[in-house]
């Protein structure tokens, strides 16, 4: 937020209690000079204090740390001014309602002012100060001048006067002079009074306007008044004047009368376009003072042409576009474009482009179109102007040409360029472009943008691979940033990324994390590389390599088709083709199929053809058929199932792709076995019309026809009785390759193959029997992570070997290749941990996500304890923590890290080491009872405090800390809640307070030879979380850098059947969660659990078990 630019201080309200007596106090409002203030920003690199002046204050100048400061307006800070009390005046900046509806308020607004207690109506007459600003202070308090009316009059205390000075003028005792927090806005009331018996509302009071407008809203008693939803008026003075005189106005007399990116109706179509022009496009009537307000609007893209005019409205130009390009409408026939990114174009729609950092000096583009002279930048150039005189040119110029901009690498910067050749960028996005020196390529890459948007979702710690000399090998970020200086014409540098390569790819880098002498980050020798985000690629996304032979269905599930394969594709020229398999290959991320196909109709040799995979179906499943038998039967399960003209069919054409059709023709085909049916399809995915080889069987529209062999049809499970579509859902889970063991090792599912595979009905783990806690553990830590997988290959003895292999082989193999798990799985597991003697009712009782981990890592697989908690005398060791809070914390709604350290603090423990994989069971009473409504989830778990001989940073200055205070943990000047460390100095001044002189801090060891230039920051990340609700256990799991990437599982989401029925799991996508988690924590604590969207409320009210990871310890594991 910036200050006003005639005003030469910046404001500032302090909003943290600061340690020292002599120090404003929390809720004083403060200002520094803008020269000096801009001076400091400029100069100090990493600014942590200010020098500021209080007001109000005997004291001169104080240096406050910067996070203890929020700036605000002069506007805000006046207002603020006019509250006698520090304590209000920070509330009323947390809650913010009230002072953006003072800043909003101006002079005639109606309004209701407090007077005595009671709330009465009014109008504000003047806004502004009511005392002479105290020297040296800039600025005095804002009050409001209210003007009481109706039967408020004469409850006032004034008539416009304080003091000596007239402010306004109204009648005695009429007027109070008020702060902002004394008034509220007329909500849901009529303007001024109670008119009409609610017949009439005010639509508009403009200033510049002499009358006041009314939109009837009732039904009228008689024939002859006005209708309802009529415009009406009244010249202004007479409408004061009635209100004044009248102190219960019943009656009114009224006359009744007769560059933003949208969509708009044209012919009952709804078209792209642009606002060009809001206005009329008529002359009002000589008795009525308005006429209706139209929307001139300029169709775009691929609806340019089907307009009426050129911007011409009866002869009159209201605007300029191409011929046939405009309409003219009112604005029920326009309506937002959500979800489309606003975009430069044609130099008229700058109100709408994406601003870049606010705390940025310029802003930054990017040329999308190629120019016609030589001389002219280039297309994917990166270029930018300052922003100040960018906005300034917006303000001063409807329609803006041609832009002046400086290109970076240019020898001549300075070019004035088209603004429809321009794309604003973020500053970020400008540095990750910068260090990409093809412009071609550059343009590419902000085209395409999926690597763009992956780039600006990393941060250090994050596992990648990296490209270095043609071969992908895997690393970690240490390091975002440039690694050159900056040129005086240049304000940005192309920003790299500091990899550090990992396990079998160490040496094979070319440094130690130095660059041209300077130190980034620290690594082994021959570790360490710095490349553009175009050579950087998520760690588990790897592309199928083209023009490959597709591999077996056993050891790739998504491809269906083998070489050597006949098959029949569809393209839009022909009714089609046939040909044979030769590879598989991937193009934009879209499955293809390269086909060499046979000679055509026209007797032209084949050629090689890549054909998207949904338009390829098996030559066997098709066949040309001739009119015969209407009616025949089909084998399924053993029965005959007759099938007839009509019959409503379902046929699968390969693994995960089925269709549904009715049967339109049955018959034979002279010199083949077996029968035919031809069908109709629901949707268009057929190959024809219900013709083969231009003659017909049946008729249907066209790319609705299939023609496959009648024993491929079964009947639609859709429609059938329950006891049908059990059976005919089973057959379908249990298909041969769906429900056996899967050899090897699959990697961990991607965002992507989240979204294709792992959606939707019977996908996760089958529950059975109790098996919740199982199901939702076992989906939790291996679905989408890998931190674990150590339990699937440790050394066991042949008995436990049994145990490891069902677990890899048949449920975490399955669920990561095919995305749904059986039930046969998981009690086959079950019934193998009971007859190994470890429990006897693993089948049949409930159990707790708890038990079943330490069972399995500890007792069986004898996997190396994942937690070492040291108690200051000895090392604990554990595979899951139990969060204990004494009983006098003052947590309401905490945040999984608030716990964690309230639980470490309380039971005097610190981490021995970095776990790799840290489980946190919340805080309960039983499984019924929560402490806490909601617990916030911390994404980024920092445990650096919690590390025992861990280097710690002084909490107000920055340095390496001496010192840390368990006493000073719960007290809130320095945080809500947290452990507190200071260096000696920062102590010293702290304890000299005498509410912590008793304490007593406690020296900290650090680490020897250890030097500070920054103290290490150890986070986890979260990647699953267990809920449980009544006694059944569900999970979420993030499986991407988006906040949006959640999923939610429930392995007994539905049931088909009873009895001898089955469960259905059900996973799906939860996007929601990232509005709650991204949300005020007042804002949360207000809101009722059963408002939230979707499953929120499952994660906010239900968490039992959280799941972190460390990306870099897990390398390790």
């Amino acid at each position: 937020m910036s200050s006003d630019q005639s005003c030469p201080y910046v404001f500032f309200i302090i909003v943290k209690e600061l340690p020292c007596s002599t120090d404003p106090p929390q809720g004083s409002i403060c200002y520094i000079e803008e020269k000096q203030y801009v001076s400091v920003i400029e100069t100090e690199r990493q600014m942590k204090s200010l020098k500021v002046k209080p007001i109000n204050s005997s004291s001169s100048s104080k240096t406050v740390r910067v996070d203890s400061l929020q700036q605000l307006t002069q506007k805000e800070a006046e207002f603020l001014q006019a509250l006698e009390k520090n304590k209000e005046r920070l509330k009323c900046v947390e809650d913010r309602k009230g002072l953006d509806f003072a800043v909003s308020l101006s002079v005639d607004n109606p309004v209701e002012v407090e007077v005595s207690g009671n709330w009465c109506e009014g109008v504000v007459r003047y806004i502004g100060p009511i005392t002479e600003p105290a020297s040296p202070n800039p600025i005095t308090g804002t009050f409001f001048g209210i003007e009481l009316v109706g039967k408020h009059k004469r409850k006032g205390q004034t008539d416009g006067s304080f003091g000596h000075n007239k402010y306004f003028i109204c009648d005695s005792k009429c007027g109070v002079f008020a702060p902002f927090t004394r008034i509220r806005a007329m909500a849901s009331k009529l303007p001024l009074g109670k008119i009409g018996g609610d017949c009439v509302h005010t639509v508009s009071s403009d200033k510049s306007s002499s009358y006041m407008y009314f939109i009837i809203v009732k039904e009228p008693l008689y024939s002859f008044d006005p209708p309802q939803g009529c415009i009406c008026y009244i010249e202004e003075k007479n409408y004061v004047s009635t209100i004044n005189t009248e102190e219960n106005t019943r009656n009114l007399p009224v006359a009744p009368m007769g560059c933003c990116p949208v969509e708009v109706e044209v012919s009952g179509d709804w078209c792209e376009g642009m606002v060009r022009y809001i206005g009329a496009v008529t002359e009002p009537q000589w008795s009525n003072p308005i006429t209706g307000t139209f929307f001139g609007i300029e169709l775009k893209g691929k609806h340019k042409g089907k307009g009426q005019n050129d911007g011409t409205y009866v002869r009159m130009s209201y605007f300029t576009c191409g011929r046939d390009c405009d309409v003219f409408v009112p604005f029920t026939r326009i309506r937002g474009v959500a979800s489309k990114p606003p975009v430069v174009n044609n130099g008229t729609e700058f109100d709408h482009i994406k601003s870049s950092d606010k705390n940025c000096k310029y802003t930054y583009f990017i040329i999308v179109k190629k120019n016609p002279y030589s001389f002219d930048p280039p297309q994917g150039t990166i270029c930018y102007t300052e922003k100040e005189q960018y906005f300034s040119k917006m303000n001063s110029e409807k329609h803006i040409k041609n832009l002046t901009v400086k290109c970076t690498n240019l020898l001549t910067p300075f070019k004035v360029v088209p603004v429809d050749v321009l794309q604003e960028l973020s500053k970020k996005e400008a540095e990750l472009l910068q260090a990409v020196e093809n412009e071609k390529d550059r343009f590419e890459c902000f085209e395409d943008r999926k690597g763009l948007d992956f780039a600006m979702s990393l941060s250090v710690d994050s596992p990648v691979e990296v490209d270095v000399n043609g071969n992908w090998c895997e690393g970690m970020v240490c390091y975002i940033g440039s690694i050159s200086e900056l040129t005086s014409s240049n304000p940005i540098a192309g920003m790299f990324f500091g990899i550090e390569l990992k396990g079998k790819h160490k040496g094979k880098g070319q440094n130690d994390g130095t660059y041209r002498g300077k130190r980034f980050f620290t690594c082994d020798r021959d570790c360490g590389v710095f490349v553009p985000f175009t050579r950087v690629r998520d760690l588990a996304s790897k592309p199928l390599q083209t023009s490959l032979l597709l591999k077996k269905p056993s050891e790739c599930q998504e491809e269906p088709l083998l070489p050597g394969e006949r098959v029949t594709f569809f393209t839009d020229d022909d009714r089609g083709r046939h040909g044979m398999v030769i590879a598989l290959e991937k193009k934009q991320g879209t499955m293809h199929v390269l086909i060499c196909t046979d000679t055509n109709e026209k007797g032209e040799d084949g050629s090689l053809l890549s054909i998207p995979l949904q338009c390829v179906i098996k030559e066997e499943l098709l066949s040309p058929v001739i009119p015969g038998q209407p009616e025949s039967s089909v084998a399924l399960n053993g029965e005959d199932v007759r099938l007839s003209l009509g019959s409503m069919v379902e046929v699968k054409l390969s693994e995960g792709r089925t269709v549904y059709g009715t049967v339109r023709w049955i018959g034979v085909l002279p010199g083949m076995e077996g029968m035919r049916a031809g069908l109709e399809l629901e949707e268009d995915i057929g190959v024809s019309d219900g013709t083969f080889k231009n003659e017909r069987f049946f008729s249907c529209p066209y790319k609705r026809g299939l023609f496959v062999k009648l024993a491929s049809c079964r009947p639609d499970t859709r429609f059938q009785s329950p006891a049908a579509q059990e059976t005919s859902l089973l057959d379908r889970l249990t298909d041969k390759g769906c429900n056996g063991p899967v050899l090897g090792h699959v990697a961990p599912l991607t965002s992507d193959q989240v979204e294709k595979m792992l959606i939707g009905n019977m996908k996760g783990i089958q529950g059975h029997c109790n098996s919740c806690y199982m199901d939702s553990a076992l989906f939790s830590l291996f679905s989408c992570s890998s931190v674990l997988d150590s339990l699937l290959f440790v050394s066991a003895n042949p008995e436990e070997t049994q145990i490891q292999t069902i677990l890899l082989q048949e449920i975490v193999n399955p669920l990561r290749s095919k995305g749904f798990v059986s039930e046969k799985s998981i009690m086959k597991l079950r019934k193998k941990l009971q007859t190994s003697g470890h429990c006897p009712t693993f089948t049949t009782d409930e159990k707790d996500p708890e038990e079943f981990l330490s069972l399995l890592m500890s007792d069986i697989l004898h996997l190396e304890p994942l937690l070492k908690l040291s108690t200051g005398k000895k090392v604990q060791e554990s595979y899951y923590y139990q969060i204990f809070l004494d009983q006098n914390h003052s947590l309401v709604l905490p945040t999984v890290q608030q716990l964690l350290e309230h639980s470490f603090w309380s039971n005097s423990l610190r981490l021995a080491e970095v776990p790799s994989c840290l489980i946190l069971q919340m805080p309960r009473f039983g499984k019924t009872f929560k402490m806490f409504n909601k617990i916030i989830p911390t994404l980024e778990l920092d445990i650096s405090d919690l590390l025992l001989e861990n280097p710690q940073e002084c909490i107000l200055c920055g340095q390496l800390a001496d010192e840390e205070c368990s006493d000073c943990f719960g007290d809130d000047t320095f945080g809500n809640t947290g452990f507190k460390q200071f260096c000696g100095k920062c102590s010293n001044k702290v304890h000299s307070h005498h509410k912590r002189s008793s304490h007593k801090p406690s020296r900290l060891s650090v680490p020897d030879g250890f030097h500070l230039s920054a103290v290490p920051k150890e986070k986890l990340q979260l990647f699953a979380v267990l809920c449980i609700e009544t006694s059944h256990y569900v999970s979420f799991v993030r499986h991407g850098h988006r906040s949006e990437d959640w999923i939610f599982f429930d392995s007994m989401a539905d049931r088909q059947g009873d009895q001898n029925g089955y469960n259905i799991p059900r996973v799906q996508a939860c996007p929601e969660v990232a509005r709650y988690l991204e949300m005020p924590l007042g804002e949360l604590a207000a809101i009722n659990p059963r408002d939230m969207e979707g499953v929120a409320k499952r994660l906010f009210c239900d968490a039992y078990m959280y799941l972190y990871q460390s990306p870099r310890m897990a390398l390790y594991r």
